[in-house]
């Protein structure tokens, strides 16, 4: 076995998936110490904090080339491995260990990884989303969509109401807009070689922004 100094070899990465993958079919679930982890985990991959840079590239490749496994073999990965461990990993190994897990995840894979894997994405998506909405409504901010052509007097605002999500539609907020509004803007404005922009702030500092042009 490796020193837990030099990294690990490629063949006990591996073997140490297998061993996890088994104990958590087995026990059908996670312990609470691995269920921190767990955690702890996804929000790094969900977030990528600059802190752990190279944890997040790693578990990001790991779910974008499993595919429909990715999310239980970042569970597993997690679990079997663990922050430290991939960090210290060799060049080479890590390169390498991502496309061995491609091969094999099918056999590492079992319906408890996945589970677990859906459920702290949908649980810290939505937790996300919630945060965004509360703040927008504790420091009394007001969402609007500003349709405004050039800079002349021919500026209007149509207000757009948020409301908060009724599911877990990940990273979004529902908004309101009055389609009359919309069109008789449009209308009013038909005849001017301007561009429109509209200004969604949903969240984000700066705020983000769309463009539209008029034909």
């Amino acid at each position: 076995m490796a020193s837990r100094n030099r990294g690990l070899s490629l063949p006990d990465a591996l073997n140490n998936l297998a061993k996890s993958s088994s104990k958590i079919q087995r026990r059908g679930g996670l312990k609470p110490h691995e269920e921190k982890r767990v955690r702890e985990g996804f929000t790094v991959l969900l977030t990528a904090l600059d802190e752990h840079r190279m944890y997040h590239a790693f578990l990001s490749k790991i779910k974008d080339l499993c595919e429909h496994r990715g999310y239980a073999m970042v569970v597993l990965c997690i679990v079997g491995l663990g922050k430290h461990a991939i960090k210290i990993l060799k060049d080479q190994v890590q390169l390498d260990l991502p496309f061995e897990i491609v091969k094999r995840k099918e056999d590492l894979w079992n319906s408890t990884l996945d589970y677990i894997g859906r459920k702290y994405v949908d649980d810290l998506s939505l937790v996300h989303v919630e945060r965004a909405t509360d703040t927008f409504q504790s420091k009394n901010l007001k969402i609007s969509t500003n349709l405004s052509v050039g800079s002349g007097s021919h500026s209007q605002t149509l207000v757009i109401a948020p409301h908060p999500p009724s599911g877990p539609r990940h990273g979004s907020i529902s908004l309101d807009l009055r389609v009359r509004d919309l069109v008789n803007f449009f209308q009013e404005n038909q005849e001017l070689d301007k561009i429109v922009q509209m200004e969604c702030p949903l969240s984000g500092d700066p705020l983000p922004s769309i463009s539209i042009s008029l034909d």
